[in-house]
């Protein structure tokens, strides 16, 4: 639309920047698409062309939603890879519902839900989760790294839903003893005595299946 006025007035570029009271660069870069229209650069073509800033603003929003559009089908494949990482029988445990690897988005929305994120991609980060440490030096893979970040994720998840007291750490080292006489009992007791006591000393457990592939346990 400005270079086809630019035209019409038989101006050069320099000119019609002079004119409206924007730098030669800003115009350009503006004209080539690899800048936006802002309030202020709104204002001032809002002036020239005696028409309205809110008219400027929304062409700049309207072709911000086309590019995110053109984006959002590239994402959108690339979480779709992220889905397929996931053990179908470790999803249904968790969510009771069944899913197949035909691409679907309400899957991918399932997912972004379950791991609480707002794409599957920002799984892939290695610092997600700055607070979690291992001993073990061993290179991850990327697989390894999403799956992790995702079964931590989705522990934090179920952990907002269990109320506990105050930590007392030392209340925790008087039953010690107490503790490893329940861990004999077998799986019953961390989710039921192992559990309830935790709670009373302010620690949180969660007991998730195992994720295949996340190479953590």
């Amino acid at each position: 639309y400005i270079k086809n006025t630019i035209d019409d007035l038989g101006i050069t570029q320099t000119e019609f920047a002079n004119r409206v009271g924007l730098t030669n660069k800003n115009l350009s870069t503006l004209i080539s698409g690899e800048s936006n229209i802002t309030f202020e650069v709104a204002n001032k073509l809002a002036n020239y062309f005696n028409n309205s800033v809110e008219g400027w603003i929304n062409l700049q929003i309207k072709y911000e939603m086309y590019k995110n559009e053109e984006s959002k089908i590239e994402e959108l494949k690339e979480e779709w890879n992220i889905v397929k990482l996931f053990d179908k029988d470790f999803i249904k445990q968790i969510t009771n519902k069944e899913i197949t690897y035909s691409f679907d988005e309400k899957i991918i929305v399932l997912f972004r839900k379950l791991f609480n994120v707002s794409s599957l991609i920002n799984l892939k980060k290695k610092d997600f989760y700055a607070c979690y440490k291992t001993s073990i030096k061993k290179e991850l893979s990327e697989k390894n790294i999403i799956l992790r970040n995702a079964w931590i994720s989705l522990a934090e998840q179920y952990s907002r839903d269990i109320n506990v007291m105050p930590f007392d750490k030392k209340e925790i080292l008087k039953h010690i003893d107490y503790l490893k006489s329940l861990t004999l009992k077998g799986e019953e007791a961390f989710n039921g005595e192992i559990q309830a006591f935790l709670e009373t000393v302010g620690i949180k457990l969660v007991i998730l299946p195992y994720l295949k592939n996340s190479n953590i346990s």
